[in-house]
């Protein structure tokens, strides 16, 4: 493509034309970082890039700028620490607050995500204290949580903000939670760590206590893992389902975060298979009430609400 660039400017020798190049300047153009800038990309203190490598796992975390801030000067060590953890740029006082991307938020009461326009996004730890819900509890009877002798285990393989897995375990299911984003990650392990603590009191604490929480890609847990009665399936709306969007906060993380956007049509399809050869009872797939079936599998059988739907899946034979 031709760019108009207007008249040449003057050289410093008087000459037209471009600046000659310094022998320290011919190196060609410079390669393309992880997060789609010029020039080296930016390094942790021990060599690794803060560009989005999830420790263990590599390229795991969206190659986008994110920070971690500390809300008040008593938690700056914890959000070092958490910086650290995730390979990102610490940034405190006024300039975290003024980050032009996602920030963690790091405070007494717990982490927070701050994403630009003002939305704040926490983990939904007051499901550990929600065994039960308003009208039918449709996510109950899909996972059979009134069996007799016992609610059967689960895998939340799209744990998210964890408001289903949270209410699950409320339940009285053991529950695996399963999220391949750090960030969210982060948000979930501390409402865990702070729940068993006893900060949300004693029901939220034995909730929390039937929590185990994997941050992975679903698909590599549910090939090698041990086997569940129940894998729960909860990916993002839809683009296209305008009128049933997910809930502000994870709309914010849709906008912001790569992963946020929900798993391909070829994705889905691989992550309901896995689910389906792993689960020893059913896969339940939460829905937009009119939306196609996940990966165009259609299911055995569905509960309908007003909004959501549960679509149900027999184990795979064999």
């Amino acid at each position: 493509m031709n760019v108009d660039r207007g008249p040449e400017a003057r050289r410093k020798d008087g000459e037209r034309g471009p600046e000659p190049r310094r022998k320290d300047e011919e190196r060609g153009p410079e390669p393309r970082r992880k997060d789609g800038e010029r020039g080296p990309e930016p390094r942790r203190k021990d060599g690794g890039s803060i560009l989005g490598v999830k420790p263990g796992v590599d390229d795991m975390s969206p190659p986008h700028a994110f920070a971690v801030t500390a809300a008040t000067g008593a938690t700056v060590t914890a959000a070092k620490e958490w910086a650290r953890r995730l390979g990102a740029p610490l940034s405190l006082g006024a300039a975290g607050k003024g980050h032009g991307g996602l920030v963690l938020e790091v405070g007494p009461a717990g982490l927070a995500l701050l994403a630009p326009g003002g939305a704040r996004v926490v983990a939904a730890v007051a499901e550990l204290l929600a065994p039960t819900r308003p009208g039918r509890d449709l996510l109950a009877r899909a996972a059979l949580s009134r069996t007799p002798g016992g609610a059967p285990s689960v895998v939340d393989a799209t744990a998210g903000l964890g408001a289903d897995g949270f209410h699950l375990a409320s339940l009285g299911h053991p529950v695996v939670m399963l999220e391949r984003e750090p960030l969210l990650g982060a948000l979930l392990e501390d409402a865990i760590a702070r729940a068993m603590a006893g900060q949300f009191g004693r029901a939220a604490a034995d909730s929390a206590r039937r929590v185990t929480l994997h941050v992975t890609d679903a698909r590599d847990y549910l090939a090698a893992g041990e086997p569940a009665g129940i894998v729960y399936l909860d990916p993002m709306f839809p683009e296209a389902s305008k009128a049933a969007l997910p809930n502000k906060g994870m709309a914010t993380l849709r906008a912001h975060l790569e992963h946020g956007t929900g798993a391909a049509a070829g994705e889905e399809a691989e992550l309901l298979e896995a689910a389906r050869a792993f689960a020893r009872r059913r896969v339940v797939v939460k829905r937009p009430l009119r939306a196609g079936a996940l990966g165009g599998q259609e299911p055995s059988g569905s509960l309908r609400g007003r909004t959501v739907r549960y679509d149900l899946y027999a184990p795979a034979p064999g």
